[in-house]
């Protein structure tokens, strides 16, 4: 039996916006199609049927399927002690008692793939990784996911595994599965043929949906461009399929993982709306990610209205312009996009329009007056930290302004410490923000 595991987060905050480990999902899609022995566990999935009742009750769940994370005080690394911020550190997931109650109910696992997310997650990693050593030592492990990738060499120094998949996962996984359990297993046509399966999740109430895999664009914070080379789309048809598969297991909240779910809108996102219209199969619609103000147009606007998404995210990143910081658009695009939202007469508490603080350079009056210009709107700004990724353009900037170590402590990516700080942008400064976007402008 295989197993594949979403492992602990380690961190100062962390909260369940419609997050699911969707590549390791399509990892056991992919082997569950080709009838390979597998299980997943994560970790991090607040309602198995283990958890008692009571417990899940103090997670204040959403009928969306957003929610807290359970969470355990943890000591803070030595790493981040010279950081000052008034912050406790903690590990978000289910308790070791729970987890081995989950496992007792499967074989013991031949091999373990692990999978990761955030670099600055890494001690999470470690974690997990030694609590399933200690259930099963002479399985090996194998570890992939982002920080396997975007830290390739950081992680085969510090992460205690058999076997790192940083790169052509599908053909790495095939040939370590061969050679450890000795069985062949084909590879997918496609990934986005795969027809996703979330029955390890039990008591699910949304599931993760996407009309495309990678991003064409290349800004330069991203690394999406880095983790997926190619800007990929489904069809039309399997995406009716697959939306009507989950819509008759009674599934009615879909949150959308799209890099670029606008883009290709009439082969894919007007069409697909049109239909769920048109077959009255109407469901809570998400976007967890922003989407291009761009791109978007009176068409788009109407579906959106006619099927009520639920909430409406557009990236905007700053008004202002760099060599280092572009944008996802303009004021002249921003002002096109409120003068549909109105005509449209859409709720403008459903949308929000994300800024990014904290970029190496940036001044505090420069983000003030980004959200000053969003609220002049009527719409709600949220000011969202800079997290230095490696392999992107703006991580070369970040290397040299920031006062941290970025390039061998992935740590001090994280967020919430404002890995870029200076006099002008200080971690006091990012939360006077935070507190001037939450002003009721609607």
């Amino acid at each position: 039996m295989i197993l594949l595991v979403n492992p602990w987060i380690h961190d100062y905050t962390a909260y369940d916006l419609w997050a699911k480990p969707l590549g390791l999902i399509e990892i056991y899609s992919w082997l569950k199609s080709k009838n390979i022995d597998v299980e997943l566990i994560d970790f991090l999935y607040q309602y198995y049927d283990e958890i008692p009742d009571k417990k899940i009750k103090n997670l204040s769940k959403r009928k969306d399927g957003r929610s807290k994370y359970y969470r355990k005080k943890i000591k803070t690394p030595d790493s981040l002690k010279q950081v000052e911020i008034p912050r406790k550190f903690y590990r978000y997931g289910n308790s070791e008692k729970i987890i081995e109650k989950k496992l007792k109910n499967i074989k013991n696992p031949e091999l373990i793939l692990v999978t990761s997310m955030m670099t600055y997650w890494y001690p999470g990693i470690k974690d997990t990784i030694k609590f399933l050593k200690k259930l099963y030592p002479d399985t090996p492990i194998v570890l992939g996911g982002i920080y396997a990738k975007l830290m390739f060499n950081h992680a085969k120094n510090n992460i205690n595994v058999d076997y790192i998949v940083n790169r052509k996962d599908y053909i790495n996984i095939k040939k370590i599965i061969k050679e450890e359990l000795n069985i062949k297993v084909d590879l997918p046509q496609s990934r986005l043929k795969l027809k996703l399966k979330f029955d390890a999740y039990d008591n699910l109430n949304y599931v993760p949906f996407r009309f495309s895999i990678g991003c064409p664009f290349n800004c330069s914070y991203c690394g999406s461009t880095f983790l997926e080379k190619k800007y990929r789309c489904s069809k039309l048809e399997f995406l009716k399929q697959e939306y009507l598969r989950f819509y008759n297991k009674g599934i009615r909240n879909f949150a959308f993982y799209d890099d670029a779910l606008l883009l290709n809108s009439k082969k894919l996102f007007k069409p697909f709306f049109k239909w769920v219209i048109e077959e009255q199969l109407y469901s809570n619609f998400h976007l967890p990610n922003a989407v291009h103000i761009n791109y978007f147009d009176r068409e788009i606007a109407y579906l959106m209205k006619r099927v009520e998404f639920k909430n409406i995210r557009f990236g905007f990143e700053t008004i202002f312009r760099d060599k280092f910081v572009e944008s996802k658009t303009d004021r002249k695009n921003f002002q096109k996009a409120v003068n549909i939202i109105e005509k449209e007469n859409i709720d403008k508490r459903k949308i929000r329009i994300y800024l990014i603080a904290g970029m190496p350079g940036q001044k505090f009056e420069n983000v003030k007056k980004s959200i000053k210009y969003i609220q002049s709107h009527k719409l709600i700004p949220i000011p969202n930290e800079y997290s230095p990724v490696p392999h992107t353009e703006m991580f070369t900037y970040a290397l040299k302004v920031s006062p941290y170590d970025l390039k061998n402590e992935p740590l001090y990516h994280n967020k919430t410490i404002v890995p870029c700080n200076w006099k002008k942008m200080t971690y006091e400064d990012i939360q006077q923000l935070k507190q001037l976007a939450r002003y009721d402008v609607t």
